[in-house]
């Protein structure tokens, strides 16, 4: 299934605009273009760790803190020296041009949180999101709201975890935080119910 849709979204987003004239056979591009963005992450990961200093923020583990609208200011004003992702002379850009294959640039799951925290701090890091993992497991188990709402989305992030740290991305931290608003709220709701009985 995931080879199909990637396949049918790929065909309209590279291969009609430009690798239809290279020479080679559509499923083989689809094969190795899916491929190449695990295999590649990883390695740009290492790439990273290797040429980037460490950043000391939340930059790539927490990167919808950093973005979101109206708080690049702030953080400019708190971190002066914090690199930006549309400048040309962030280092990621830069590192993968020079040193990688910048068509296929994700930075790995792995190993952000190194250029965040470094390597003690990157372990605490994975310590605290695996404890939080299998909390939120443990609830998706017992059929409890925290997990049924939040657990899909954990779990899309490991599964994700070799190409990009999912869960500190914008279009996931929201939704995260949501569901597990809505699953307090449920919650409350029901402890409401039974209180009334």
């Amino acid at each position: 299934g995931l080879l199909g849709l990637f396949a049918v979204s790929e065909y309209f987003r590279s291969w009609t605009s430009f690798y239809s004239g290279r020479g080679m056979s559509f499923w083989t591009f689809v094969v190795m273009r899916l491929s190449g963005y695990y295999v590649t992450a990883v390695n740009n990961g290492a790439l990273l760790i290797e040429q980037v200093p460490t950043i000391g923020l939340p930059f790539f583990t927490l990167n919808f803190l950093i973005r979101a609208p109206g708080a690049g200011a702030i953080w400019r004003d708190l971190y002066p020296n914090m690199p930006q992702l549309s400048e040309p002379g962030f280092p990621v850009e830069s590192v993968l041009k020079v040193g990688a294959n910048y068509e296929f640039n994700n930075p790995d799951g792995y190993l952000v949180p190194v250029l965040d925290f470094g390597v003690v701090g990157a372990l605490v890091f994975w310590l605290v999101a695996g404890l939080m993992c299998g909390f939120v497991y443990r609830s998706f188990c017992r059929k409890q709201p925290l997990g049924l709402f939040v657990y899909p989305l954990l779990f899309v992030g490991v599964i994700e975890m070799p190409r990009v740290l999912y869960w500190g991305q914008g279009r996931v931290a929201l939704p995260l935080i949501l569901m597990g608003l809505l699953a307090y709220y449920c919650v409350r709701w029901r402890r409401g119910l039974d209180s009334d009985r």
